[in-house]
């Protein structure tokens, strides 16, 4: 199979990480090979249809473009999800103590608050 003329990706704009899922995005519509040299990320589009090819490569220019923004957030908002999850998760901890005394104890607590409100005000109140 003989590939079309390379798309060059500069290196020092797009991470590898960036280029790979923009190319994941047209495994549907190309096949798909990967060159490099010293300063490009060489990708190869071939369509498995035949629309145009520089019409591929202009979509795979969108593309990068949309796959770096989503890294960028990605790196930005790193750490405030991982916060988010921490505390979601420190939060839906079970329970350690053992089902039945929990149950008891809060039966108990029940049974003293129950006796509280049922004693007469003036009988505890009067002098």
């Amino acid at each position: 199979m003989s590939f079309c003329k390379p798309f060059p990706v500069l290196k020092t704009m797009f991470r590898p990480e960036v280029v790979l899922k923009a190319a994941y995005q047209f495994l549907d519509r190309c096949y798909i090979h990967f060159g490099e040299d010293e300063k490009y990320w060489l990708v190869y589009l071939q369509p498995k249809e035949n629309p145009s090819v520089e019409n591929f490569q202009a979509l795979f220019e969108n593309e990068l473009l949309l796959q770096a923004v989503r890294y960028v957030t990605y790196q930005q908002t790193k750490s405030l999800r991982e916060i988010l999850l921490a505390r979601a998760m420190a939060t839906s901890m079970i329970d350690q103590t053992e089902p039945l005394k929990r149950v008891e104890q809060e039966e108990n607590s029940e049974k003293d608050s129950l006796r509280d409100i049922l004693q007469d005000w003036y009988a505890l109140h009067e002098e």
